[in-house]
């Protein structure tokens, strides 16, 4: 079931679609054009969390959408989000990545 707040409302359809494909693509060129320029640390870190962000914030949309006080469980879930995704990255992500590296360097060795 849908949350309240989009009931009557396709959620596919062209505004829900558009305005966030929209949004992404002048993110992406404003960000080409000033890729020469130092980046802010925190822009740096989100990048660096941006997966294991992407992979852990649906556990906290799912277990809050259907809270009544909406404005609550939005910053529950953007800061519960960004207190569990680098916790995740450092735990989870590096350790596999630098397994990855591991087999990658075995295989490539044995050939």
């Amino acid at each position: 079931a849908l949350p309240r707040r989009c009931r009557g409302v396709a959620p596919f359809s062209w505004a829900w679609s558009t305005l966030p494909l929209a949004a992404a693509y002048v993110c992406f060129f404003a960000l080409l054009l000033a890729r020469a320029r130092p980046m802010p640390r925190l822009l740096l870190w989100l990048g660096t969390i941006s997966y294991s962000l992407y992979l852990i914030h649906p556990l906290f949309v799912g277990g809050l959408q259907h809270w009544d006080d909406e404005w609550l469980a939005f910053a529950l879930i953007v800061g519960g989000s960004l207190v569990v995704a680098p916790l995740t990255y450092r735990f989870v992500e590096r350790p596999a990545q630098r397994y990855g590296r591991r087999l990658r360097a075995r295989v490539a060795e044995n050939g």
